[in-house]
Order: structure tokens, then C-alpha cells, then sequence
């Protein structure tokens, strides 16, 4: 059974439930290699056989619980990352799911590529906003191409890292962007590309960004703790 046949069961029976079924395809970037967050929510030991060697688009390791130096990004290698996305893609439109998110948030590969934090390239997939934004940029344009126009797309975005920075601003901007190239729904996030971030945790502590990102871009979600269950009495 190929892949495509396998996720169409599962669409089947989302379908079957009364449920629209959606999916997410992401890359990890250098992040990737990791134990389960039930096991440590670490990097793979380099002598453990289940590990691989990761990729981003510089060679600066997360830091904290993820050590490992992933290998710089090749021209070769952010082409055939994009052909992947694309590829992927189709796949889940060929097994019949109606909802498709990218994401682009939490420190991952196309987060990495946005963020100053783990983007130091000299080419033109760095340096300045526009290099920076370029790989989700044409990532998600290629993926538009192939996902159905009657469908929703979406992606998830750190539009800020709660590093200090006055980063707002450009991940605003870059949401516009997503807008123009054919997004439908921004699910706003964080960027999670600094252990060091200062994240103020608590309900809804991401609403005042997803109301920026609302105010003249794209209809949002909010994501963590967008609410707190209330205890019943």
C-alpha cells in the first residue's frame, strides 16, 4: 500500500465521523533528530542508529536540549526541500484531505530561514528581510500551485520570537506576504529560534499579535493557550 492509499483510510474515516479532514507537513530543520517530548524532547545521541544528520539554512545548533550543528544548506539542498513540500502536498490532496497548514513556526526549517537568529547566510536566502523571507515565500508559492484554489491553505508563524526585539514589525509584513502569494489563514505563533526567548506563558498570550496580524491581513488563529478550561463547580 503506498502512502496515498494509507492516508485516504484515515480521511475516510475522518470524513466518516463528520469531521473535515485537514493536514500539516512540516520540516524540522535543526531541530530534527529529536526524542519524542516524553523522552526527553532531545537530540538522538550521535552514536544512536535511529538519529540523522540535520539541515538548516546555517550552521548554528538551537542550543539548550538540542546541540547538534546541523549541515548549512546547499542551493541543491533548499531546492529539493522545496520539491518536498510540493511533493507532499500532493499527496494529501491525491487522498482527499480538505485542509493543508505549513508550518512555518517553532524554530523549524522555514522558520530558521526568517529568523536573524539561525539565518547568517551571505547568499540571496539571507541577510536582509527579503532574503530572509525568500524560502517561504517560494515554498508556499509552489505549494498554492498545487493545492486545490476551492481549499484552504494555511500556514503557522512565528510572527514574533519574545526575544526582546522590535520583530513584530517585519513578521506583520510577512503575513501581508503570505496574503499576496495566496495564503488563506495565518495561524499565528511564535518563532521558538532562541532558547533564550522570554515567552510570557498564560491564556491567550498570543491574542494581541493574531489581533496585528487580523487588523489588514488574513483571518488568524491564535495558537497555545488561546484559553484555560474553567473549573466547574
Amino acid at each position: 500500500m503506498n502512502r496515498v492509499d494509507a492516508w485516504s483510510k484515515a480521511v475516510t474515516a475522518i470524513k466518516a465521523a463528520g469531521a473535515v479532514p485537514g493536514i500539516q507537513i512540516a520540516h524540522a530543520g535543526r531541530k530534527a533528530s529529536a526524542n519524542r517530548p516524553w523522552e526527553g524532547d532531545n537530540h538522538i545521541a550521535a552514536d544512536d542508529p535511529r538519529g540523522w544528520d540535520t539541515i538548516a539554512p546555517s550552521a548554528i545548533a538551537f542550543g539548550a536540549n538540542l546541540p547538534k550543528v546541523p549541515r548549512a544548506m546547499t542551493l541543491s539542498d533548499i531546492e529539493r526541500v522545496k520539491a518536498n513540500f510540493v511533493a507532499t502536498a500532493r499527496r494529501a490532496r491525491d487522498a482527499g484531505f480538505e485542509w493543508l497548514e505549513l508550518h512555518f513556526a517553532h524554530g523549524y526549517l522555514a522558520q530558521s530561514f526568517f529568523s536573524t537568529w539561525s539565518n547568517k547566510r551571505d547568499d540571496t536566502y539571507g541577510g536582509d528581510f527579503e532574503g530572509r523571507a525568500r524560502f517561504l515565500i517560494e515554498t508556499l508559492t509552489a505549494v498554492r500551485a498545487v493545492w486545490p484554489e476551492h481549499l484552504p491553505l494555511a500556514a503557522r508563524f512565528g510572527v514574533t520570537e519574545f526575544d526582546g526585539s522590535n520583530d513584530l514589525e517585519e513578521g506583520i509584513e510577512m503575513v501581508r506576504r503570505f496574503k499576496a502569494a495566496g495564503l488563506d489563514i495565518i495561524d499565528v505563533s511564535m518563532g521558538f529560534s532562541t532558547p533564550t526567548a522570554e515567552i510570557p506563558w498564560g491564556p491567550a498570550f498570543m491574542a494581541r499579535s493574531a489581533c496585528a496580524a487580523r487588523q489588514d491581513c488574513l483571518p488568524r488563529r491564535a495558537g497555545s493557550l488561546a484559553n484555560r478550561p474553567r473549573p466547574t463547580h
